[in-house]
């Protein structure tokens, strides 16, 4: 039985093995169970009509030219900023909120209604205020802000509007908040990124905390109006940002070449079209699984027929690695890092240990997709190099590179790290729903880290500047972090703030309305957004976090428990000696050093965000 692919050949005279035909059919036949089950119990006709009628009422199928303006759609109209709707709320609309709200849910991810959070309540001055704390909790919980972070806005929000004993504790599915001697409020949440609705949250818990928005129900009201803002981006230009993150991925996250760049566009297209067929079949909560299991059974086909170009396995890592560094969980190394600096052991290592299960299922799932079309894939390479004994066919030739090409990467890092760079940057923001307006302070800070990156990496010599990775991250995240500090907003209207030391008289120890001598220094975008130092970083997390490294770790286990060596002296191939966990803690905690650190200088200074003329 000859085969035109290189897929199921176990034999030595080319042909296809029975026994991989056989496994490969036992596969197709459990993957087709459920459909099977569904036609022998109503028949062919009615299962097509019911799948017709389910496709036809759904989104998808509705109303085509609805759904497509909608997947191209771009916000571009200035939204009214969180002071404007403070002070052009109606009163009569804030104080009809209770009732209008009252059977709508808490806050995201959360199925409890807000009214059976104020029925615990006899006094509905202190319900507004616990409300308003509980749904800005979840909603900055959702929409990406560190858990560290929300509880001490928590905190200080209860300070600020007098609620007694307040007490908050966010895990990674539950929220327990208690306040006074009322029975404690046990909220779902979720974790997400959406930076559209982050940034506005963070300015609407800026000026809550500093006494600017001091009217709980009108808080509230805004808080509502905020949350129901459309995404800035439609979900086809989510779809096309995607996929152009998986192709520059290549050059400017990882050691690829411009050949690569094919190989990681067909591959992503796969990722995609298995993403959204998990969410119309209703398994979105296992996309993990089966997007890593697409990756792996795709990339060797497109290896063969499309992107090897002449060119070393190793090349192979950068064009599957690449569509998936989005959901590789290197930014959670990192914040888990973060929050146990900050004393969260709770939720630090929850964190950490749900990113290294997540790292676990991605590298387990991309092997089994590989042997569907990767079987013996390597066998005959240089790049594979048996421990004695061991064959060198098999379950070694069958996994995917362990290690990135020995060789430099032909693309100079001004160019990878500059000018690819900037286009990474802008579909990071659109998958971030990082507002067009609000893209310039994330871009610059993304852009002095990469260039800072690549001229340390690569651009040093050993006689000038080289230093050891560990002390190049560091040296990267704080760069980055400090640009991002710089271009944080601290206040989105900067006329409203004069901090204590800034101008007389000395005893102003709120926020105040300047008087017509002090005037704020000048910011990077502190005169634009109300985006956080958060926000500004994130995309350069996403270019720099140890998702990757931590990836191939794994397969390189998996390729010494099939018999490769660990080791040559004669050539550059080996398995991955590294482990998970100092890959993870090594990386994780340095970028956090430098992320800590920035922060940390620029704390002091916060008190000086004006000057008074003479």
């Amino acid at each position: 039985m000859n085969t035109t692919l290189p897929v199921f050949l176990g034999q030595g005279d080319g042909t296809s093995s029975p026994e991989l035909l056989t496994l490969f059919s036992v596969i197709l036949l459990f993957a087709a169970l459920p459909w099977l089950h569904v036609l022998a119990i109503d028949g062919l006709t009615p299962t097509l009509t019911a799948w017709y009628s389910m496709w036809t009422a759904s989104a998808y199928g509705s109303n085509t030219w609805k759904l497509l303006c909608e997947g191209l759609y771009v916000e571009t109209a200035r939204q009214p900023s969180v002071p404007t709707l403070l002070a052009t709320a109606d009163r009569g609309v804030v104080l009809q909120r209770r009732t209008v709200q009252a059977t709508t849910s808490i806050g995201p991810n959360c199925k409890r209604l807000e009214q059976e959070v104020r029925e615990r309540y006899g006094d509905q001055e202190l319900a507004d205020k616990v409300v308003l704390i509980l749904k800005m909790a979840l909603g900055l919980f959702a929409y990406g802000q560190p858990s560290v972070d929300v509880e001490m806005f928590c905190l200080e929000a209860s300070l600020r509007f007098g609620v007694p004993a307040p007490y908050v504790s966010i895990g990674p599915r539950v929220l327990t908040a208690s306040f006074g001697s009322h029975p404690p409020h046990l909220l779902e949440c979720g974790r997400d990124i959406v930076c559209s609705y982050l940034a506005d949250l963070h300015t609407l818990a800026v000026m809550i905390t500093r006494g600017e928005a001091n009217d709980a129900p009108t808080a509230l009201y805004v808080c509502d109006q905020l949350l129901k803002r459309p995404r800035p981006y439609g979900w086809l230009i989510q779809l096309v940002a995607f996929e152009c993150i998986a192709i520059l991925a290549v050059p400017v996250v990882l050691p690829g070449s411009y050949q690569d760049m094919p190989g990681a566009a067909l591959i992503c297209a796969s990722l995609l079209l298995t993403m959204q067929l998990g969410k119309v079949l209703g398994i979105a909560h296992l996309e993990i699984m089966y997007i890593s299991f697409a990756v792996g059974a795709a990339a060797p086909l497109v290896w063969y027929y499309v992107s090897n170009s002449g060119q070393p396995l190793c090349h192979i890592g950068p064009q599957y690695i690449g569509p998936l560094i989005i959901h590789l969980p290197g930014c959670q190394f990192i914040w888990a890092a973060l929050e146990l600096a900050q004393g969260s052991m709770v939720h630090g290592t929850a964190r950490l240990v749900n990113a290294m299960f997540q790292v676990m299922l991605m590298a387990i799932f991309i092997t089994l997709g590989w042997q569907i079309f990767g079987r013996d894939w390597a066998r005959g390479s240089a790049s594979i190099i048996p421990m004695p004994g061991q064959s060198s066919t098999g379950p070694i030739a069958s996994l995917p590179p362990s290690l990135w090409c020995p060789v430099p990467s032909s693309i100079p890092w001004y160019v990878s790290q500059g000018i690819w760079a900037l286009p990474l940057v802008l579909f990071l923001n659109v998958h971030l729903n990082i507002r067009l307006r609000e893209s310039l302070a994330p871009i610059a800070c993304t852009l002095v880290g990469t260039l800072t990156n690549g001229f340390l990496r690569d651009g040093c010599t050993a006689e000038t500047c080289s230093m050891p990775v560990d002390l190049r991250n560091v040296l990267v995240a704080f760069v980055t972090a400090s640009a991002a500090e710089v271009a944080r907003a601290h206040n989105p209207i900067p006329q409203l703030e004069c901090r204590l030391h800034a101008c007389s008289p000395p005893m102003v120890t709120d926020c105040i309305r300047l008087p017509s001598d002090c005037h704020p220094i000048p910011q990077v975008a502190h005169f634009h957004t109300g985006l956080s130092s958060f926000i500004c970083i994130v995309p350069a997390l996403y270019i720099f976090a140890p998702g990757s490294p931590a990836m191939l770790a794994l397969i390189g286990q998996l390729h010494r428990a099939a018999g490769e060596a660990s080791y040559s002296s004669t050539s550059a191939y080996a398995a991955n000696v590294a482990t998970l966990w100092e890959t993870i803690t090594m990386a994780a905690v340095t970028y956090m050093l430098g992320v800590l650190l920035a922060s940390q200088v620029r704390a002091p200074l916060l008190a000086h965000d004006c000057h008074c003329s003479p």
